[in-house]
């Protein structure tokens, strides 16, 4: 069961006991969102990748378990809680890794109510779709909550749970298994809809009303919460050659931003790139009992964009995007080259005055040759960027990444060199969890105990 800031319970109880400070309110944050480490905050201020993998590994190897299960089983990797006497629609999903009563991981899917008179969302939004992932030993959350409208369909708390969970994780598993991501995402949500239809939870003629809705949540998710470790997978165990990775986080508390427009060369988003995107304002403080501000630690609002080059052959490829705060009045564009023939080149612009085509062919907006990091800020609202690579050539398994930083002011560090990293971790494929059986009896961290339902 949910607890009325949206996680679920003993989920809420275990970071506590980690010492992990979470939002309070996290029915106000819609999108996808971390909490992270004081060190791995540090990190990304300095660009210390070495730092940085190190939190990526553990929680990969933490999760991947889990992953595993859903690659055998899609969305029956997942227990379904049996739901309090007095509510018996109110159920949510979880997988977990190592022992039950002090897990490495925990995946989880849940819905919760939002208020009505949240401004950002209107009056027609009367429950969040929440997919979460934790892991222990880097002790790093990645949250995605997505709104469900009313308008779209009135369902009690278990059916949203069950139409996200089923959706979500088949398009998982059929990426686990090597499936193309727009087919992956058609036959998840054609899969779903029959399943949720034969078991009763909506009417077939609602469901073809919201089959469009159930994808975009599908997208919203994937792009947020458990795109890395998808990646990971993938990189490891299907050996499919990805090009370039772009993580995109934003720390400032006061602006939120839209991904507006993409533009490039070879290059082609694994998966559907929906425009505007937004990726919005992080979250310093919340309202704790009483009406009493919370202040918590700082969190980010993150979006991970993942491209491979269109001819393969001798090519590589090049992205730039523009983001836009929700007012236009100001923003950024960022740049990525990863060329076949030499290093690699990275640009970032503070403004979005030049077009974007016209910015990513501007020979003066790319970094001198050799440069992996640069920092600038956004014209009109004075917000520091920053952008970084662990590297530009010679990655073992020709992948690369792209951190762009909006917010979070560069540490003193930022500007040092760094020695080049270690080839990536290659990771062993886990044993698939067991997979606990109707009315199985299993020991929470919190102490508690829950019975598993049908």
């Amino acid at each position: 069961m949910a607890d009325g800031n949206g996680l679920p319970a003993y989920i809420r109880e275990l970071a506590e006991k980690q010492g992990a400070k979470l939002p309070g309110d996290i029915a106000g944050q819609i999108g996808s969102f971390s909490v992270v480490p004081p060190e791995l905050q540090t990190a990304y201020q300095n660009a210390d990748y070495a730092t940085i993998q190190s939190y990526m590994d553990k929680a990969t190897q933490d999760l991947l378990p889990i992953y595993a299960a859903i690659h055998d089983n899609g969305d029956g990797a997942f227990t379904k809680t049996k739901p309090p006497p007095n509510d018996p629609d109110n159920y949510w999903y979880l997988a977990w890794a190592g022992d039950s009563q002090s897990p490495d991981a925990l995946i989880w899917c849940t819905t919760f109510p939002l208020s009505s008179t949240d401004a950002r969302v209107g009056d027609q939004t009367n429950r969040v779709a929440q997919v979460g992932t934790w892991s222990k030993n880097s002790n790093t959350w990645g949250i995605s909550n997505q709104i469900w409208s009313s308008s779209e369909a009135a369902l009690a708390a278990g059916g949203v749970a069950t139409i996200v969970l089923k959706a979500v994780f088949k398009y998982v598993r059929n990426r686990l298994r090597g499936m193309l991501a727009q087919q992956a995402a058609q036959q998840a949500v054609g899969e779903a809809g029959e399943e949720v239809v034969a078991a009763g939870i909506v009417e077939e003629a609602t469901w073809v009303t919201i089959t469009s809705f159930v994808g975009g949540l599908v997208v919203g998710a994937v792009i947020g919460a458990i795109a890395y470790y998808l990646v990971m997978w993938i990189i490891n165990f299907l050996v499919k050659a990805y090009k370039l990775c772009i993580s995109i986080y934003n720390w400032d508390t006061e602006h939120a931003f839209n991904l507006v427009q993409e533009f490039g060369s070879n290059e082609t988003p694994d998966g559907n790139m929906t425009l505007p995107y937004k990726l919005e304002a992080a979250v310093t403080s919340v309202i704790g009992p009483g009406g009493i501000p919370i202040p918590v630690d700082p969190t980010y609002e993150y979006m991970v964009l993942v491209f491979d080059n269109v001819d393969e052959f001798m090519n590589g490829l090049g992205v730039a995007l523009r983001l836009q705060t929700t007012d236009n009045t100001t923003g950024l564009q960022l740049k990525y080259l990863l060329s076949y023939f030499h290093d690699n080149n990275i640009g970032l612009q503070g403004g979005t005055n030049e077009a974007l085509p016209d910015f990513y062919n501007d020979n003066s907006t790319w970094r001198p040759t050799g440069d992996t990091k640069f920092s600038t800020t956004i014209p009109g609202i004075n917000v520091p960027i920053s952008c970084s690579t662990p590297a530009l050539s010679g990655a073992s398994d020709d992948f690369y990444a792209f951190d762009v930083h909006i917010g979070l002011k560069p540490g003193d560090d930022f500007g040092k060199p760094r020695p080049a990293l270690p080839p990536r971790r290659r990771f062993e494929r886990p044993n698939p969890i067991p997979k606990p059986k109707p009315g199985d009896i299993v020991s929470l961290p919190n102490g508690g105990k829950v019975e598993v339902g049908e």
